[in-house]
Formats: structure tokens, sequence, C-alpha cells
């Protein structure tokens, strides 16, 4: 078992925390919008978020 540095510790706590949000975001898409969602949904979805 070779000895993990701070700095690979962090990326590999950094890429986990990166790989739980990802897969986080990608249910609450699918629990909120139904796909395939039709191209004006689409169109309407894309711009209420730029408007945040």
């Amino acid at each position: 078992m070779p000895h993990l540095s701070p700095l690979n510790w962090f990326l590999a706590i950094m890429f986990f925390t990166a790989t739980l949000i990802s897969l986080s975001t990608m249910t609450w898409w699918k629990n909120n919008y139904s796909f395939p969602a039709s191209s004006s949904k689409k169109t309407s979805i894309t711009s209420s978020t730029w408007k945040w």
C-alpha cells in the first residue's frame, strides 16, 4: 500500500466531491424535468436558467 501525499488526498477528495455533486444534479434534473422534453420546454428551461 503506497503512502498517499496530502496533495493526492486532496485531489481524491475533490474528485469524489465533484462526482457526488454531478450525480445529485443529474438526479435533481430527472426528478424535476421529464426526459425527453419537448424543444419548447427546453427553451423555456434555458431562458429561466439565464434569468437566475
